[in-house]
């Protein structure tokens, strides 16, 4: 049993190796940035340079609603002496190919099949559109990283009935939604899925409402740590309340939100 654990390690490892050189590879034949990537590198420069989010967005208007966590890591990047283009496609490499062990993550708690997971993973590091992602100084790739972990724990909380995983699922919850805003879809998701399991008699009502405490309760204090970690609580509080309501107002233009 052990051999066939490290057998696994292995071979998971050297897939998010040939993902990493395979992102590499691409990027080669044409080392380019994207028009969003120089924006976001421009920024982290700006931020670099006078230590405030807020203050680096305000010399880009229309950029108001940027969430900032990919920003500020590929800043942090900075402190090693590279650039922040360098940072961020340092970051897009890596993350890309992590994106392959997620995939066998999910896949096998979904399946408990090797031969299944590392098919999964193996899609993921060839898939075109991931290896474009991977290679380019996007948000994006931030985001699918983040959110996949999460759904990767919240699979292994669903299999292993442990309320604990419902909080380590929200971390990097947490993360996507300082990554894109567009994280908000997962949350009515873990509800019903709670609901689902509780009416299907998989975990009793009373463990579904903890489960669903530990997530969002653990969500609100890393999203405040992290936020509190990067400068930038003022800025999210109005950011966000205009990036929702602008929302609400195109979906119900009947009842709209001033702000």
């Amino acid at each position: 049993m052990q051999i066939k654990k490290y057998s696994s390690a292995l071979l998971l490892s050297l897939i998010f190796i040939f993902s990493l050189l395979l992102k590499i590879f691409f990027f080669s034949l044409e080392p380019l940035v994207s028009t969003d990537g120089c924006l976001y590198v421009a920024i982290i420069q700006k931020w670099h340079e006078l230590g405030s989010y807020e203050a680096a967005i305000q010399c880009f208007p229309g950029t108001g609603w940027l969430p900032p966590l990919p920003l500020f890591l590929i800043k942090s990047f900075m402190v090693f002496g590279v650039s922040a283009t360098t940072a961020g496609f340092v970051w897009a490499f890596v993350l890309g190919a992590a994106l392959a062990v997620v995939a066998f993550g999910i896949a096998y708690e979904v399946t408990q099949n090797k031969k299944i997971a590392v098919a999964a993973a193996l899609l993921f590091a060839l898939h075109p559109s991931v290896n474009e992602i991977g290679t380019e100084i996007q948000r994006d790739i931030f985001y699918l990283f983040f959110a996949g972990c999460s759904i990767w724990f919240a699979c292994i909380a669903i299999r292993r009935k442990k309320w604990y995983w419902w909080a380590v699922a929200a971390i990097p919850c947490a993360a996507s939604a300082l990554s894109r805003f567009e994280t908000l879809e997962l949350f009515p998701l873990v509800i019903f899925i709670l609901f689902l399991l509780a009416v299907m008699k998989r975990i009793s009502w009373r463990k579904a409402a903890a489960n669903g405490i530990a997530f969002f309760a653990t969500l609100i204090i890393t999203v405040f740590l992290l936020s509190s970690t990067m400068g930038t609580n003022d800025f999210l509080t109005e950011s966000c309340g205009r990036y929702f309501a602008g929302k609400w107002n195109k979906v119900f233009p009947q009842w709209r939100v001033k702000l």
